[in-house]
């Protein structure tokens, strides 16, 4: 960076030039000075061309990034153990708890919960939600109770008179008890591959970056017996080995005394690199003892030319015809269904996309045996770009097989953006 007090901060972090450090270490440290009420010194780090006045200051941001650690830790103590599994939603009032890191603690709880949370503290109050829970709706349920509210689906923050938690508590639990439990989905692209390809498989990934937010990092499953399980950092933390790969759990070592003999975990694949050596480790998300996986209940769409899945289509359901089947869409034609262009449809399921979208109700063309043999292919050079058309047509097949329809729409995006990079790749003949 040209800015000398962001330089001299990355530096003091061990900044490598990974995405995750960034979000991870730097971002925390520069966001620690807001939600602790002394924003100013981030700017001034920020803004500022004296190398001492530099140092100074990425030392206030350190300190009060530990202090907002702490915090967070003391505020996560005492509300916890007040949180309800059970219930529909955690509406909590913390009279001791710092609105700065509300919104931090509100996120574990729900981790741990899988409810959505409300926390109220000195007035201000956060939200943060998971599917199918609107977090903005259920405070405009209790609008007339807030003096100021804002957000989206997934997290919103309000204000209101302390007075009025009790009513307000009651109005948010009657909204989500109207709603089915939320239910923890881990989309998955594959399994992890063995332990001498994770070099390869982590260079593929980088392509990827910077993950976040409509770009999620990759998480893969990893099956077996633990082996050598220890907790670490004072009990808080779980490691062990899975088919010889480290497997390290934050803020799980409280499983080590009871872990399963066989187990399934979801993992983000990182890169470590200590005293001049690199190593590669799974993170675990989450694990579990074997069981099904899933991606969705209901099927993508309904195959044509059943005559239930044409009157299905009648009433604005989807129903697709199968890439191997072209004369599924000479019976859509006939039944008098207007096929539009791919640049109008809706959503594409297509390789490449073909027409889908009917006058009265989608037509999902739908992965065919072709098409799921090209995505199965082995790359056909050994090159960055060809593996990682290789990676994401994988990706693409899981979320195909697995019938998770937000991941394979998200999938097939980036495959298309893969062939197309290819495409522009490739010597021209002639």
């Amino acid at each position: 960076s040209r800015l000398l007090g962001l330089r001299l901060l990355a530096e003091s972090v061990g900044y490598t030039g990974k995405a995750h450090e960034v979000a991870f270490r730097i971002a925390p440290r520069i966001n620690a000075a807001s939600r602790l009420g002394e924003a100013e010194k981030a700017l001034r780090l920020l803004l500022t061309e004296d190398e001492e006045e530099a140092k100074v200051l990425v030392e206030e941001l350190n300190r009060l990034n530990a202090r907002r650690q702490v915090i967070e830790e003391e505020m996560l103590k005492r509300l916890l153990p007040q949180a309800d599994p059970e219930a529909k939603a955690i509406v909590l009032h913390d009279p001791e708890g710092h609105p700065g890191v509300m919104g931090i603690v509100a996120s574990r709880i729900l981790e741990a919960t899988l409810r959505p949370v409300f926390l109220v503290a000195q007035g201000k109050g956060t939200v943060r939600s998971l599917p199918p829970i609107s977090a903005v709706e259920a405070l405009r349920s209790a609008e007339d109770l807030l003096l100021r509210y804002g957000g989206h689906r997934e997290a919103a923050g309000f204000s209101l008179d302390e007075a009025h938690f009790p009513r307000f508590k009651e109005r948010v639990e009657a909204f989500a008890s109207s709603f089915p439990d939320p239910v923890r989905e881990v989309p998955l692209v594959g399994l992890l591959p063995p332990l001498a390809s994770l070099p390869d498989l982590h260079q593929a990934l980088l392509a990827l970056e910077p993950f976040g937010e409509g770009n999620p990092e990759p998480l893969f499953l990893l099956q077996g017996s633990p082996e050598e399980v220890r907790s670490m950092g004072e009990g808080k933390h779980l490691a062990f080995r899975l088919q010889g790969v480290r497997v390290v759990a934050w803020r799980m070592g409280e499983q080590a005394a009871a872990m399963p003999s066989e187990l399934e975990a979801a993992v983000l694949l990182v890169e470590n690199r200590w005293n001049g050596s690199v190593s590669y480790e799974a993170q675990a998300l989450d694990f579990r003892e074997p069981g099904e996986l899933e991606g969705g209940v209901e099927p993508f769409a309904h195959p044509i030319p059943l005559p239930e899945a044409l009157a299905r289509a009648r009433m604005g359901e989807g129903v697709y015809v199968p890439e191997d089947n072209p004369e599924g869409l000479e019976y859509v034609k006939r039944a008098g269904f207007r096929l539009s262009s791919p640049e109008e449809a809706t959503l594409w399921l297509g390789i490449p996309p073909t027409p889908v979208e009917i006058s009265r109700g989608p037509v999902y063309v739908a992965l065919g045996a072709g098409a799921r043999a090209r995505l199965l292919a082995p790359p056909m050079l050994s090159t960055d770009e060809e593996r990682l058309r290789a990676l994401v047509g994988q990706r693409l097949l899981f979320a195909y097989q697995r019938r998770h329809a937000p991941l394979f729409s998200e999938a097939l995006l980036a495959y298309w953006a893969a062939l197309s990079d290819r495409a522009h790749a490739l010597p021209k003949r002639g």
